[in-house]
């Protein structure tokens, strides 16, 4: 089925190129605008086949326009040489849409009580003017702010947020323009150790070091019902995008994209980031033809059979992490966890702490980027 889809739109190709080529050159009777329209139409209609074509053929997006302004360039900013100043780091960085917004406030609160010197950053993945006036009531400078994500900018399956493809996107804004990151799902709660008030710094140095002494960043496994390796929760057309063989993933422990610290080294840019966010930019890599998230069968022997439900941007991540670390998860994955999860029935009440030590100058969101009041990220 996917042969001949191929060879379909290769035809679809040459036809929609010469449709175009007789349709320009009969809409003028000048021959100077009617050249420039036909190669304006004729360069745009092809580029769209040849994204289309690239994905049945299981190649990523590679496309320019997405990749520059994320930093995928040829002198990128990396860790440590290329980082903010005068702020802790890493960031932590969370993503809500309206509905959401009380989990996101339980966040904020949860790490202000906890991490006396967090810089927050949250992402409204909705452009409404409420859920801005929300998000800002209880994330205020100089330690939290609040960015819009603009869906503009990027593929229309980016606003499915049941993909979760904005999350590898935001993350690398943010490594781009910060150097570290520490992203968590607005339902997380960090949960201090021995009844304590507050997590002690060295824990947070610990992860730090953990992080950057073993390969660029930290995670912890994915919780589920039940305990199953990436093959179980990765449709199997994806593994072809990554030239990836699905039977390495038999036994290979999932880590959970929502509680992932990342520093920007060379090797996190280039050998997760760009895989990463490329597929969560390629609609059938993210999203393969068949792929849903319900009717799971965890009852399937052996474990490491498809389930029958994928992990989207989850899925990526792990399969990534595969070929990067050579299916070895020990260098990145933590076993002992801090982090529990809460739903919208079951949320956790914090008051707001007092004072913090230092806070994020909002002249850093923008100074590498002259366009981002504009583009409001």
């Amino acid at each position: 089925m996917m042969h001949v889809l191929r060879s379909v739109l290769g035809g679809c190709v040459v036809v929609v190129a010469c449709m175009v080529v007789l349709t320009t050159l009969t809409a003028s009777n000048q021959g100077g605008p009617a050249i420039h329209s036909l190669v304006t139409h004729t360069h745009h209609h092809i580029n769209q086949l040849h994204n289309l074509k690239e994905e049945l053929e299981g190649r990523l997006v590679h496309d320019e326009k997405y990749l520059q302004p994320l930093g995928f360039t040829n002198e990128p900013r990396l860790y440590p040489q290329d980082v903010w100043n005068n702020v802790s780091l890493p960031i932590i960085v969370s993503a809500v849409n309206w509905e959401e917004a009380s989990l996101a406030e339980g966040l904020v609160r949860n790490l202000q009580q906890l991490l006396l010197n967090a810089s927050i950053i949250l992402y409204a993945l909705d452009s409404s003017i409420e859920t801005s006036d929300k998000l800002n009531t209880f994330c205020k400078a100089p330690s939290c702010f609040v960015l819009e994500f603009n869906f503009s900018t990027y593929p229309a399956h980016v606003r499915d947020l049941r993909l979760k493809a904005y999350r590898p996107i935001i993350i690398q804004e943010m490594l781009n323009r910060a150097g570290a990151v520490l992203w968590l799902d607005a339902d997380v709660r960090i949960s201090a150790p021995d009844n304590t008030p507050s997590l002690s710094p060295a824990i947070v140095d610990e992860w730090a070091s953990h992080a950057f002494h073993g390969g660029g960043l930290v995670t912890w496994p994915f919780v589920g019902p039940i305990s199953l390796p990436t093959a179980a929760l990765t449709h199997p057309n994806m593994f072809e995008y990554f030239h990836a063989d699905k039977h390495n993933y038999d036994f290979h422990q999932m880590g959970d994209a929502g509680t992932v610290l990342l520093f920007n080294t060379g090797d996190v840019h280039q050998h997760l980031m760009l895989p990463w966010v490329q597929c969560a930019l390629t609609s059938n890599c993210i999203s393969p033809i068949g792929a849903q998230a319900t009717g799971c069968r965890y009852n399937k022997k052996p474990l490491f059979r498809y389930s029958g439900c994928h992990r989207y941007d989850t899925s990526a991540f792990n399969v990534v992490l595969g070929v990067m670390f050579h299916y070895d998860t020990r260098p990145y994955l933590q076993h002992i966890s801090l982090f529990t999860r809460v739903s919208l029935e079951d949320l956790e009440e914090h008051q707001p702490s007092a004072a913090f030590s230092s806070g994020i100058n909002m002249s850093l969101l923008h100074q590498e980027n002259g366009n981002a009041q504009n583009n409001r990220l």
